[in-house]
């Protein structure tokens, strides 16, 4: 298949060490050494580490969300390890309709129609999914997460389609490994409102990127039901969690660890105004709300998107499978319309 080989990288995407941005690295067996400042990274299974062992509030990052990862897709890895890639080519088939039907950024403000043979960086990929469905669209497609096990589940994603280029990477959003202008589309979803420094990991998007390239990110929304009713009242006030923790929203949002007692350490939403300053040093700003569903209402959402599912009202789509482990329903045209004002996602998209 065609994932590239370390080679392949380094002769496709000009690297730059984290720590000191010079491109001065060449590999000393499976490892990656600056000629600079000396640093060396290693590759695990053949992919490079540029952020292993992180410290401070990122090394717990990475353990809450590798806990995380553990429990949600744990099992659907297991399947992964025996799927060919025509079945999984067919997954990806129901993905785009899937995408396009819940208004999400890579086939709404992405044109997956004119990618091909462009170069992609998904910061925060995850299991993979968006770039595998990238690189199946002809381009050729970075998948950087700080979480290993999460970057060989990608590598394993990539590795089962056959068009395209590209492999996947460990790595920290706010010190990508990478020199200035490297790609054409830089993408993130839903990841780096969880980053120690927010408009760092912004602003090194903006670095990476070329010139009149495409950027494109969903972030938290402060604005949305979903905030003010079931974080900021139920959670933060009724159950006390605000007086409690300063960093009291990461702690009750994502879920709670299994296999650890690392809570997610970092979680933020933002109001349109603060989204626009985030992002002020692109061009061409264009800001969309969405991401509101029933099951965000209390009582009602425990059962009543399984009834709509029963009365055919809604459908579910298999390719919920690339990033919930599990088949995702599709949401009714009001959940979608409700999105537009009270939705917990704000999608933005600019140039640089």
């Amino acid at each position: 298949m065609s994932v590239w080989t370390l080679q392949e990288l380094m002769s496709e995407i000009t690297l730059a060490c984290p720590q000191c941005k010079h491109s001065d690295l060449a590999l000393t067996g499976n490892d990656l050494r600056c000629g600079q400042c000396a640093s060396v990274y290693p590759s695990v299974d053949g992919i490079l580490a540029f952020a292993q062992k992180p410290e401070g509030l990122k090394a717990d990052i990475q353990a809450f969300w590798g806990d995380l990862y553990q429990q949600l897709y744990g099992d659907f890895e297991k399947r992964m390890s025996d799927i060919s890639p025509e079945e999984f080519d067919h997954l990806l088939d129901e993905f785009v309709p899937m995408l396009r039907h819940m208004e999400h950024l890579p086939a709404t403000e992405i044109d997956l129609k004119s990618i091909s043979g462009k170069k992609i960086l998904e910061v925060g990929c995850g299991a993979g999914a968006h770039s595998a469905l990238f690189k199946r669209h002809g381009a050729s497609a970075i998948a950087l997460d700080i979480t290993v096990s999460r970057i060989i589940s990608a590598q394993r994603k990539l590795g089962l389609v056959k068009q395209g280029h590209g492999c996947a990477m460990q790595g920290d959003a706010e010190k990508l490994p990478f020199a200035d202008a490297s790609f054409d589309i830089v993408y993130s979803f839903g990841v780096l409102h969880h980053t120690v420094d927010t408009q760092k990991a912004i602003d090194e998007l903006h670095r990476v990127l070329r010139p009149g390239g495409q950027m494109a990110v969903m972030l938290y929304a402060k604005s949305s039901y979903f905030y003010y009713f079931n974080q900021l009242l139920v959670q933060g006030i009724i159950r006390g969690n605000y007086s409690r923790n300063e960093r009291w929203l990461g702690k009750v949002t994502e879920g709670k660890p299994k296999h650890s007692d690392v809570y997610n350490p970092i979680t933020r939403v933002y109001t349109r105004r603060q989204m626009l300053d985030l992002f002020k040093q692109f061009h061409s700003l264009k800001l969309r709300k969405g991401a509101f569903n029933f099951s965000q209402i209390s009582v009602i959402g425990r059962f009543l998107p399984d009834l709509l599912v029963k009365m055919g009202i809604c459908k579910v789509s298999p390719a919920g499978l690339l990033i919930w482990d599990s088949p995702m329903r599709l949401e009714t045209r009001l959940e979608l319309l409700l999105g537009h004002y009270i939705g917990f996602g704000w999608n933005i998209t600019g140039r640089k």
